[in-house]
């Protein structure tokens, strides 16, 4: 798993920019890429650090974090692969 997740950058502009690492050699075996909304949920020290980490488990172990509710707004996949 990857996530990217560049400092300043909302949701939509972090999708964009990551399509990119979609064929960067290195990340050709991740099985899943995830953008996320840096600038709100990850860039600055605060309460909100948790509830960004709370999204990315939620899109990258549903089954685990049910619980959690949805991440709609905060974590989007750009890629998930069935090995």
């Amino acid at each position: 798993m990857a996530a990217f997740m560049p400092c300043g950058y909302g949701l939509d502009e972090a999708v964009a920019e990551g399509q990119e690492l979609l064929d960067v050699p290195a990340l050709a075996t991740a099985a899943r890429i995830y953008a996320a909304n840096a600038n709100a949920y990850f860039s600055c020290p605060a309460p909100r650090v948790v509830d960004g980490m709370e999204a990315l488990a939620r899109r990258s172990i549903p089954a685990l974090c049910r619980h959690l509710g949805p991440a709609t707004g905060i974590v989007s996949a750009l890629t998930c692969r069935r090995w």
